[in-house]
Order: C-alpha cells, then sequence, then structure tokens
C-alpha cells in the first residue's frame, strides 16, 4: 500500500509505477541500545540510522568492536539524498524548535553520518563522509583501503546506506528518462527501459591481509586495486555518461592491481539498463579490456537486476555481490536478462551476459572487477582477487561450554535467545565449541546476561528452548564485585583428583609439574604418580591419606587451580585458607616463595608424622554449647561455621567423646586423618617448625590476606613472623570469623580453589545471608559433573556479575572457528515523524553562543502562584518536548547530563525555558549550579514574582503530537 503522503492524483496517474526496492523497519529504530533521546531519533536521518546498524553490526560479527580490538578503526561512509528530512522533518517546525535548528540539522546532514557512526560507536580513526552521487558506496570502499595502504588506521568500516521518504513510493514514468516503465530492471537486454530507484545499505570491513591472516580472521576476498577519475568536460552534458572515462578509470585500477585486463573473468557493472548508459559502459570496457586474443571470456553482470538502482549505497551492493560470488566460486544470474541490447556487440567482445547461476571455473586464480559510475562523471572501478581460506583443523571439543550472551534490555536478551535458536535450526554444522568461541570473541557485555553450560549440540538446543520460555536471566544492576579465593584444607584430596584438567589444560598441567620437580627432592616421590597413578586402587588411594602426601597433593592442586584461574583474568581481591590452605593464601599473597611454601609443607607433614596417632571429629554444635561439655583432654581444632565444630585429640578421648554425643543424640562425624591437628598433640614439634620457618625469606602480603589464626586480615607483622606460622599448626582454625571478615568487608563473590567441595556446605549459609555468593568447581555430592564443567559454571557466574574474562588466555592453545551468529537483536520501537497536514515555517535557529539568550516576547498575565512542584512537572514537559524521553522516567534528582542530555539540547531548553518564563537561563547553568530538574524548579520559583508566573497551557502535559490518526 502506497503511502499516505503521496497525493491521490499521482497515485492515479496511470504513468506512476508503484514499484521499487524497500528496506525492511526503515521507520523503526532502537535508540536506547545507542543512548540517544527518543525525539532525537525520530528526527534523526534514517540512512544514518540504518548505517550506524550496519557498521556495528558488520564490527559485531567480525570480532572488531572497540571492546574487542585495540587496532585504530576508520569510517568511510555516504548517504543519498536526504528526502526524509525535506519532506518529513523541516515542516514539522515546532518540533524542530524544541530540539533546535542546529541539533536537527547535525542529526540529518549527510556530512555528519561517518563522524556520527564514529562518535557512537567510539571509533577513533579517519571518520570521512564521502559523496559522489551513484559512485558513493564504491568510493567509500576504494577510499577507505588507501587509509588502511597510508598508515592512517589498522581496520575500516566502508560503504553508504540510501533511503527516500515516504517509504511506499513510486516513481513518475517519462519517455526517455531513467525510470522504468514497468517496475522491472533489465540490464543489458533488448527490453530495457530505464532503471528502479530503489533503498538500500551495505557496510564491509577492510583490513590489511597480512593482519587478517595473523588474526585468524575469516576472509571472503581481498581487494587488489583501484581507480579513481572524473569525465571532466569531454561529453555532452553533466549528467551523461563517458566511454573514455569510465574506460580511465578500469586501466587505472588494473594498473594499481598490477593485473593484466584478460584475467579478469568477472565484471560487476554498474548497469543501470538505461538506453544511453548500458551501451556508454560496455564501450567503456571494451576501451579497457583493449583488443582481445579471445571474445567473451569474462562475463558481466547487475545487482540492479535483482532489486533495483540504490543510489548512494548501489556500488557497495555489487562489491558485496562480487565478494560473495569469488567466495562461494560461483558467479549469480544477472536476472531479467533474455536478449541482448541491439545497440550492444557482446559478440565481438570480451564480455557476456551471465544470465544464470555458473560455477566459476578457470585455470587461474579469479578475479573480478567491479564499477559503479556516478551522476556527474565520477568513476570508480576496484579489482577483486579470491581468497582460498586455508582449512582450519580444530582442536578436540572440551567436556563442556560456556555459551553466554548479554543485551541492553530484557526484550533484546530474549530476541537473541529466539535468534540463537533459529540460527542452529538453519546451521546443523554449528558445534557448541565454535558458537561459544564466536559469542565470547566478538560480543559487547551488556547488563542482561544469559549462560548455559553445554556439552553437546543437542544439549545447547534443548537448553536454549528452556531459557526463551522460562525468561530466566541475570540484570547486572551495578558492577561492584569483590572476589575473594578460599583454599581448603587436608581431607579435600583424593585419587585422580582434577584428572581433567591435567589432561586437558596446559596451564593447570605446567604447574603441576612445577610442583612436583620442586617437591621431587625433599619428598623422594613424584608427587604426579600419587595423585594420578597408572592403576588406581585402594592403597594408591591410602598412601595418598598419608598426611606426607596428602598436605603436598592439596597443595599442588590449588595451585594448579590459581593459575589457570589468574590465567583467564581472574585476580581476586583477597585470599584465606582454611588449615593447610592458609599455605596457598600465603603463598598466592607473596608472603613467601613457591619452592619455600613446599619446603614448608614437607617440613610439617614430617614433623608430624613422629606425633602420635590421634583423631578429629567435626560435631554439628554451636561453639558456645560445644564448650559446656567438652572435656579437658580434647582441644576446639577448627569452628567451620555456626554450628559444626571439629573436636581434635587422643583416639580414646575422641572415641569417649563420641559415645556421649551419641547419647545426648548431637550428630557427629570421625575425619579421615591420622593425626589430632590444631590440638595441644602438637605443641611438641610447634618449636622445630618455628626454626624451619626461620629459614625462609617471608614477606609482607601483597594481596589482603585473612588469617584463620586470628579471623582478621594478616598484619604485615603476622605475616613475617615465624611464631606464627608455628601457632598456626596448634592454634584453632577461626575459619567462620575469616569468612565474615571477607564479607564484612564486601567480599561478595567467594570461591572455593582446591579439589572436592568440603568448604560448600560450610560457607553457603554465611554467603546466603550477606547475599553474597559462594562458588565450588566440584560437583555437588552425588552429582556426575566434569570439574571442567564447573569451573565454566563458576566462570558464567562470574560474567554474570560483571567479571570480564580473558578469553584470548582462555583458547590459547585450542584452535576454533569464528562462526556467522545472528547480530544483536534491537528492540525496535517505531522512530518515524510524519509530514504534517500542513507545511509550517521553520523557527528561528539557536542562539549565536550557549550563553547568550534571545529576546523573546513573554506575556505576562497574572496568574496564580506556581508551586514547585507545578514548576516540576512543566520542566518536564518542557524537557519531554525536546528529547522525547518519556516524563515518568525522568528523575528530579538526576542531572541533565545523566539523563542523556548533551550541550546542544541543553542550549535548546535553556532558551525554551527562558522564553517561557522570562527568567534568564543559560546552557552553563543547567551544566553546573542547576543541572537537575529539582534545581531548576527552585531556582525558577525563586526567580519568579511571588502573583505572577508562567501560565501553562491545556495541552503542557501532552504529548506533540506529529501526525493524524
Amino acid at each position: 500500500e502506497l503511502d499516505a503522503a503521496i497525493s491521490s492524483s499521482l497515485k492515479n496517474n496511470p504513468l506512476y509505477v508503484k514499484a521499487r526496492g524497500v528496506i525492511d523497519r526503515a521507520d523503526e529504530f532502537d535508540p536506547s541500545f545507542f543512548n540517544i533521546n527518543p525525539k532525537a531519533a525520530e528526527l534523526m536521518d534514517p540512512q544514518q540510522r540504518v548505517f550506524l546498524e550496519l557498521a556495528r553490526e558488520v564490527l559485531e560479527t567480525t570480532g572488531h568492536l572497540p571492546e574487542k580490538y585495540s587496532g585504530t578503526t576508520g569510517v568511510f561512509a555516504g548517504a543519498g539524498n536526504n528526502t526524509y528530512y525535506q519532506n518529513n522533518v523541516l515542516p514539522n517546525a515546532e518540533m524542530v524548535a524544541n530540539v533546535g535548528d542546529f541539533q536537527v540539522m547535525s542529526l540529518n546532514e549527510k556530512d555528519y553520518i561517518a563522524s556520527r557512526t564514529a562518535y557512537e560507536l567510539n571509533l577513533k580513526g579517519p571518520a570521512v563522509s564521502a559523496y559522489a552521487a551513484c559512485a558513493t558506496g564504491l568510493l567509500t570502499i576504494a577510499q577507505a583501503a588507501e587509509s588502511i595502504r597510508n598508515g592512517q588506521c589498522a581496520i575500516a568500516i566502508a560503504g553508504a546506506a540510501a533511503i527516500t521518504a515516504p517509504l511506499k513510493s513510486g516513481s513518475l514514468y517519462q519517455a526517455g528518462a531513467m525510470f522504468s516503465k514497468d517496475g522491472h530492471c533489465r540490464p543489458f537486454d533488448a527490453d530495457a527501459q530505464g532503471t528502479v530507484f530503489s533503498d538500500g545499505a551495505g557496510v564491509v570491513l577492510l583490513k590489511s591481509l597480512e593482519d587478517a591472516e595473523r588474526d585468524g580472521d575469516t576472509i571472503f576476498a581481498v581487494l587488489k586495486g583501484a581507480g579513481i577519475n572524473n569525465d571532466g568536460a569531454g561529453k555532452s552534458s553533466f549528467t551523461a555518461p563517458s566511454a573514455e572515462g569510465q574506460a580511465n578509470a578500469i586501466a587505472q585500477a588494473l594498473e594499481n592491481a598490477q593485473v593484466n585486463a584478460d584475467r579478469i573473468s568477472y565484471v560487476e557493472t554498474h548497469g543501470t539498463a538505461t538506453p544511453i548508459g548500458d551501451p556508454i559502459e560496455i564501450e567503456g570496457l571494451k576501451l579497457a579490456f583493449g583488443p582481445q586474443k579471445f571474445n567473451q571470456f569474462c562475463a558481466i553482470g547487475s545487482v540492479k537486476g535483482n532489486f533495483g538502482h540504490t543510489t548512494a549505497a548501489a556500488g557497495v551492493a555489487g562489491f558485496i555481490k562480487t565478494v560473495l560470488a569469488l567466495h562461494h566460486q560461483q558467479i549469480p544470474a544477472s536476472i531479467n536478462y533474455d536478449e541482448p541490447n541491439p545497440n550492444i556487440d557482446f559478440n565481438h567482445s570480451p564480455f557476456f551476459v551471465n544470465s544464470a547461476l555458473t560455477e566459476w571455473n578457470v585455470e587461474h586464480t579469479r578475479l573480478a572487477g567491479v564499477s559503479s559510475f556516478g551522476v556527474g562523471g565520477t568513476n570508480v572501478h576496484v579489482i577483486l582477487q579470491e581468497y582460498l581460506q586455508p582449512e582450519i583443523i580444530e582442536s578436540e571439543t572440551k567436556p563442556a561450554h560456556l555459551i553466554s550472551w548479554s543485551a541492553k534490555s530484557e526484550e533484546s536478551l530474549q530476541l537473541y535467545t529466539k535468534n540463537l535458536i533459529a540460527f542452529l535450526d538453519k546451521n546443523p554444522e554449528a558445534e557448541p565449541a565454535n558458537v561459544a568461541y564466536t559469542l565470547h570473541h566478538t560480543q559487547q557485555d551488556f547488563n542482561f546476561r544469559n549462560t548455559l553450560i553445554v556439552t553437546d549440540r543437542q544439549d545447547l538446543q534443548e537448553k536454549l528452548e528452556i531459557s526463551a520460555v522460562k525468561r530466566s536471566h541475570k540484570n547486572l544492576q551495578n558492577n561492584r564485585l569483590k572476589t575473594a579465593f578460599i583454599f581448603p584444607g587436608q581431607g579435600s584430596q583424593f585419587v585422580n583428583m582434577n584428572l581433567e584438567l591435567y589432561q586437558q589444560e596446559t596451564v593447570f598441567r605446567d604447574a603441576v609439574d612445577e610442583c612436583a620437580i620442586l617437591l621431587f627432592p625433599v619428598l623422594g616421590e613424584d608427587i604426579r604418580n600419587l595423585i594420578y597413578p597408572a592403576v588406581p586402587n585402594p592403597a594408591s588411594a591410602e598412601k595418598l591419606n598419608h598426611t606426607l602426601y596428602a598436605q603436598p597433593a592439596v597443595f599442588t592442586m590449588q595451585y594448579a587451580m590459581v593459575k589457570l584461574w589468574t590465567s583467564w583474568g581472574l585476580q581476586p581481591n583477597a585470599v584465606a585458607g582454611h588449615s593447610l590452605g592458609e599455605f596457598m593464601a600465603a603463598h598466592f599473597a607473596g608472603v613467601f616463595s613457591l619452592a619455600d611454601a613446599l619446603k614448608l609443607i614437607v617440613a610439617r607433614c614430617r614433623l608430624m608424622q613422629f606425633l602420635p596417632g590421634g583423631n578429629m571429629l567435626a560435631v554439628k554444635i554451636s561453639p558456645e554449647k560445644l564448650n559446656l561439655i567438652l572435656p579437658e583432654n580434647l582441644s576446639v581444632a577448627a569452628i567451620n561455621s555456626k554450628d559444626v565444630v571439629v573436636v581434635s585429640g587422643e583416639n580414646e578421648a575422641i572415641n569417649a567423646f563420641t559415645e556421649v554425643l551419641n547419647e545426648q543424640e548431637i550428630a557427629c562425624r570421625l575425619l579421615e586423618n591420622k593425626h589430632a591437628f590444631h590440638s595441644a598433640m602438637m605443641d611438641p614439634i610447634l618449636q622445630p617448625f618455628e626454626e624451619v620457618v626461620k629459614t625462609i625469606t617471608l614477606n609482607p602480603p601483597k594481596t589482603p590476606f585473612v588469617s584463620t589464626v586470628t579471623g582478621k586480615f594478616l598484619s604485615n607483622e603476622e605475616a613475617t613472623s615465624a611464631a606464627y606460622w608455628s601457632a598456626h599448626i596448634r592454634n584453632t582454625v577461626l575459619f567462620t570469623d575469616a569468612v565474615d571478615t571477607l564479607l564484612n568487608h564486601q567480599h561478595n563473590f567467594l570461591i572455593d580453589v582446591g579439589p572436592g567441595n568440603t568448604l560448600s556446605q560450610l560457607v553457603r549459609q554465611q554467603c546466603v545471608a550477606k547475599k553474597a555468593i559462594f562458588a565450588s568447581a566440584a560437583a555437588p555430592t552425588g552429582e556426575q559433573e566434569s570439574v571442567y564443567a564447573g569451573m565454566l559454571k563458576v566462570l558464567a557466574q562470574l560474567w554474570e556479575e560483571g567479571f570480564k574474562p580473558d578469553w584470548k588466555a582462555f583458547y590459547k592453545g585450542q584452535i576454533r572457528k569464528k562462526i556467522n551468529l545472528p547480530p544483536y537483536a534491537y528492540a525496535y520501537k517505531k522512530c518515524w515523524v510524519n509530514p504534517p497536514l500542513a507545511s509550517i515555517k521553520t523557527l528561528s535557529v539557536v542562539a549565536e553562543s550557549a550563553d547568550e539568550i534571545p529576546q523573546q516576547k513573554i506575556d505576562h498575565t497574572p496568574v496564580k502562584t506556581i508551586q514547585t512542584n507545578e514548576l516540576t512537572e512543566q520542566i518536564k514537559a518542557i524537557l519531554y518536548d525536546a528529547s522525547g524521553i518519556e516524563i515518568q522516567e525522568m528523575q528530579p534528582e538526576s542531572t541533565f547530563i545523566e539523563m542523556g542530555f548533551d550541550s546542544l539540547l541543553l542550549t535548546q531548553i535553556s532558551i525554551s525555558i527562558s522564553k517561557k518564563f522570562n527568567v534568564p537561563v543559560s546552557f552553563r547553568n543547567l551544566n553546573e549550579q542547576f543541572n537537575t530538574i529539582e534545581l531548576l524548579a527552585e531556582y525558577l520559583e525563586n526567580k519568579l514574582p511571588k502573583a505572577v508566573s508562567y501560565q501553562p497551557s491545556a495541552n503542557q502535559h501532552k504529548p506533540l503530537a506529529i501526525s493524524d490518526e
């Protein structure tokens, strides 16, 4: 259905051709995503909006958003004639006045398309807006390539957009003119009657071949050379094409690419299907190619037969078509071609029209040319060469994959979930490993987040379907993540602990090997043989449980897991350790070296071996109640939680106390230990161990370190005291106090770094009370899950809370493919200003200076006194008229900058306020002294006469009508 703005007389004209190509959702946009206020988005040239979306899409899908790529990015962009500004925006004079002439102009003039894209996407290379009529799109590509070659930017995006308002419109056919009579475009055909002007947009990313290969990018083709010139005056008129001018541009491109014409096997022509244009273009190609030994060896085609002439975007459309043809090694059909134009002699030329999909079979490297010629004489031609992407032999798949995606709104998050489901349905070859890899290397992180841990493709599809229905996600309200590593003690060891990590993660394996090499001279055993025996059996498990081997083994696992976590970018804000775990915490904090840590642990274990046997008992009881019944011959070894205490002592005493507890129906459990740690039975080794500690270097901690001896942050004096580390063997482990200290200092994400999940039940209750998270890589008791999947779960939780993993390090050593996943899913809303029924004259421009307030005629009619709350509502109405931000979303205490008002908008608002209240208010006032609605209302109330004020109109609080329903 044609647009309502088109007059009935034109619609009913028999020569009015109701056909052309249009873009879906050209009248829609997602202003909040780009932080553009709704009113500005409505007034913004749809060509700029569409180009902005495409620019971001190409950067995202290739992994070159500023958050993912550190090189300099250039922008080379063009747009067609802005009929939206002329037909829709300017006639809405009141709306233009409310927003400001300069602001509206900058949203619409084609001069700003590149710089606005650079601003919105934070791109810091050259930002060049170009216009060369129909040659614009290809011109931007040639300029971008030259900029990269000159070193002005590392990569560049280039392209153009062309959108006509009214959107659903046609063209008036005139005999001999450029327009097609029947709405079909037939390049080079005998029935060609003219072209069809359509809407279109395209953006490509260019990068030096060397850099693209180094970075493992997907390369579709290579741009070998370009030619750009102008016809000059050697033609019949300004708008007429010139065969000589076109030929010179093509010859220039061939020379620039160092390619002979006889190697070109396809040319994407300008091909407008006009009576004059097509014959002249073929004549120009003949001149450029020169005499050839063979005829009709080069196919030609024109994408305009498919969807018409996209004017400023025509060149980039032809460029993209040709790049894809090279990539797929097929030449698409140039449609609407049956018989050759009688004014073109193809038989005695190198060319033939490729009228059917053809396999691109040649004996040499595939080379193609692309032409784009603009009214006024600008001619652009580029030479493209195929690129044969080397076959990628992917790494073995991991046992699990972390799929993570995010959006700026819940709506967009859910839309993307559905898009991922649809993508997988259409691409059965897409594997979860590559989906995860692509998401991690391309997508920007936003506040609405979702994650899945999946094992295979079916698992991914099923979980996505559940996620789409349940609408489960995390909304990151603030990024105040403070992490802490907590290291467990002896008792968490078991045969083949973290074997999966040792086999698959190089960083983990190297760390285990490092510890094994350091331990061998002092232990006399290769710890790896004890942890990972060739044939696991009860005897190997029994040996690993001996204190001498258990403690070094647990430390080794903790060290390797820390190395893996930190390689992924996680640096904790604090550390703590349970008993033995405090040695790993101390090493991480820099108190002693790795070699010294292992030396101390082995010395500690050897001293303990000479002590009499003892035992330890975990009791489900509060410390206060325990003290009432605990015998004097037992010690409190550890306070693990508010109601779990460990007692320690001689075997007989432990057995007797167990009977007492059973009689009182108090739950208890013997621990698998050979010694009574943290009890009086340790006293004989305290002095000898202190002497060992004195032989090593102790340093103040570099990372905040909570002691389980004191339950407080370890002081420099304590950390460097040999007596502290000796007493550590004997003193009660105040684990609950240590966790409380972490939580009270806002450490809101605690991670169990060790084998097993012994700390899980001890810490989770405390974390829940403080609204903190405790995470462990180990599967809950009774569940079968790989430790790698467990680590991914923790990583997913961290990411959902705002952590930024080092994905390059995460995938180090892995070979994966970037695949073409769906781009960001915008939450589209209607962003279109309809032309008024009658044209309204535009109001005057903004004041010369932000501090100058034009003198306005003010109505001084006395009315009732306005109270502050009334002023607040009136100010909000003025802000709404200028920005389109909904009144209910405006917070009186938020600054105007926080609400999204820039300097131009504030300048216009200051003019509106001064005019309506007859009180001088400048941009500087709104930016500094009265920078909130609340402060501005107070200022105006003080300035307004007590019995005289501005009388709001009856429609003051109503949104401005922009169209008739």
